[in-house]
């Protein structure tokens, strides 16, 4: 990428915010199958933790918006809104209730030996 490339990308670069020292930790604070809200910048995500592992989402159901961090989670690794009961996949954002309401944006994460971090 050439020096104007950089000026004039209209996409933001990435950052990665550390959420946790390690996995005992992140279970330490997020319950199996719930959800919490973290901030990353200004960024408001909501982190899921399912038995397949950690999940991070924009907190903005697809339906209406509303925050999605106070949703529990299915078996199927799928996010219930708590306001309308929407089934959102955690892996790609989609409503799976409603799929003409479109998608939640979801964000990477990363684990290493320094910690678990999301990257948006």
């Amino acid at each position: 990428m050439g020096f104007f490339d950089f000026l004039f990308s209209s996409k933001p670069k990435k950052i990665k915010y550390k959420l946790f020292e390690s996995n005992e930790h992140a279970e330490s604070i997020i319950p199996l199958n719930k959800a919490i809200l973290v901030e990353a910048g200004k960024t408001e995500i909501c982190l899921s933790r399912t038995a397949t592992g950690l999940y991070a989402m924009e907190n903005k159901c697809p339906h209406e918006f509303k925050p999605l961090h106070k949703g529990s989670c299915t078996d199927e690794d799928e996010l219930i809104c708590p306001y309308h009961r929407h089934k959102i996949d955690l892996r790609t954002g989609q409503n799976k209730s409603h799929a003409g309401c479109g998608k939640a944006d979801v964000f990477e994460i990363e684990q290493n030996e320094k910690g678990i971090y999301v990257i948006c």
